[in-house]
């Protein structure tokens, strides 16, 4: 093999690597901060909702927590493709209409822990009818068509909150214990699951109530999917590639004529 052959074989390499590389920029899973349960344990979810009775506001049924935000950081660029929430629900009957997830960033408090400002980037729904009464499990949120991207290290908030037409009571999966499922909940027995790209926080004002101040909590139970994007050096490797191949095959098809 000659150098000139040499070159050729390394360029068609190199253009095919950064093309198979782009080819498989794919959904990938980003973050993940799903609670597992011990070995005869349980999965621990704190309560939130909007009951179907219509009891006063301020009695004790519409003291459910209203809604509840989860800090997470991105860890590679690309176009949010999608989230799950660790979710579970009550009682056979007590779940009808969307449920909603809204994507946020730039999200901040008062000292009072009222929201003060915040983008809202998008959002989506999901039923959560599909979950068996008192059993948890993972619920898919499409966002794909919306076109919400973040470069890694930007962080945004993934929150719950009670469209309209939402009605029902669910938990947000939050830690195990090693109590069995059904057993009475022991602090003692508590593991929270902790989320180290960002803090969660929970609503504890009244349903309805004009500004919900939240508490910080333990993190909650969700995954990320991201479109990843290629890198720029894959992109850069791609033109080049195309570069060299296409000036290659245009000189291997000059026609020299030679006269006698």
């Amino acid at each position: 093999m000659n150098l000139t052959t040499s070159l050729k074989a390394a360029v068609v390499s190199a253009f095919m690597f950064g093309a198979v590389g782009a080819a498989n920029a794919a959904v990938v899973v980003d973050q993940s901060n799903i609670a597992v349960a011990p070995s005869g344990g349980s999965i621990i979810y704190q309560i939130f909702g909007k009951p179907i009775n219509t009891n006063p506001i301020g009695t004790v049924p519409n003291f459910i927590e209203a809604q509840g935000i989860q800090f997470v950081t991105a860890g590679i660029s690309g176009v949010l493709a999608a989230i799950d929430l660790q979710l579970s629900r009550f009682n056979p009957q007590n779940s009808v209409g969307g449920f909603e997830v809204v994507i946020a960033n730039n999200v901040t408090f008062d000292n009072a822990g009222v929201v003060q400002s915040g983008n809202i980037l998008g959002s989506a729904f999901a039923n959560l009818s599909s979950l068996a009464a008192g059993q948890g499990g993972i619920v898919n949120f499409d966002l794909s068509a919306q076109n919400i991207s973040f470069n890694a290290g930007e962080q945004f908030v993934i929150a719950v909150r009670n469209p309209s037409g939402f009605q029902g009571v669910f938990g947000w999966a939050t830690g195990t214990s090693t109590d069995a499922p059904g057993v009475p909940f022991n602090v003692a027995n508590f593991s929270p699951i902790d989320y180290a790209g960002g803090n969660a926080y929970r609503g504890t004002a009244p349903l309805n109530a004009p500004d919900i101040s939240f508490k910080s909590h333990a993190d909650f139970g969700f995954r990320t999917y991201v479109n990843s994007v290629p890198e720029p050096a894959t992109w850069a490797m791609m033109i080049v590639g195309f570069g060299l191949v296409g000036g290659s095959m245009r000189r291997r098809h000059t026609l020299t004529v030679k006269f006698a």
